[in-house]
């Protein structure tokens, strides 16, 4: 089972996938169609498992991945809907809509009538924060640099933001997309916690 790879990008292919070359083996990974990758990359595999065919699936973080699986415990929901629905903007605004209970949004994926919204919201509309934040505020790999590297630390982040006057959620997702974008620009050390909350600050304060 393979569970994370780090490699070069080969090249994008069609079909939202992507050539990717590590220690010399090409994999063939699956990605959200919102993502575009080149040089190299790292990123947290599903691996599914068929008769007729092994397929990877391929995302910027573990968390990502959480809430990719659990859409996919949705019924009517399989891989290809989940990542239709990752597909539709930010990781922040999926969770966001999800927990607002905003199906319009959600029907903006492809292949995703009013129907199969509306269950999405009734059936995650309480799960799919608490899902991904487990991830985000586990202690991380020290083979994969994460942000924050103990659990206090990341609770410190998003309780100052909190403190802040910003909503839960919100300090959350802003703080998963910090370390999204820190793993993709390849920084290994680790900022001190003013650095991290003043990070966060920055990304709350983009439009959504």
């Amino acid at each position: 089972m393979i569970g994370y790879l780090r490699g070069r990008v080969i090249q994008m292919i069609q079909d939202n996938r992507l050539l990717l070359d590590v220690q010399g083996v090409g994999y063939e990974v699956h990605i959200p169609a919102r993502s575009s990758f080149q040089g190299d990359a790292t990123f947290f595999i599903h691996t599914q498992v068929r008769e007729d065919a092994i397929t990877l699936f391929g995302f910027e973080s573990m968390a990502e991945r959480t809430l990719f699986l659990t859409l996919t415990k949705v019924p009517g929901v399989g891989a290809k809907v989940a990542m239709n629905l990752l597909a539709i903007g930010t990781m922040s605004q999926l969770i966001t809509a999800i927990t607002c209970g905003d199906a319009t949004y959600l029907s903006r994926g492809e292949g995703i009538g009013p129907t199969l919204a509306k269950r999405l919201v009734s059936e995650l509309k309480g799960k799919v924060l608490l899902d991904t934040r487990s991830v985000i505020t586990s202690t991380s790999s020290p083979a994969i640099p994460q942000g924050p590297s103990l659990v206090g630390d990341r609770q410190q982040v998003l309780s100052a933001l909190v403190n802040l006057g910003y909503d839960e959620s919100n300090a959350f997702v802003a703080l998963e997309t910090v370390l999204q974008n820190r793993r993709r620009q390849g920084g290994n050390d680790d900022p001190a916690l003013a650095d991290w909350i003043r990070l966060c600050l920055k990304q709350l304060a983009l439009p959504a």
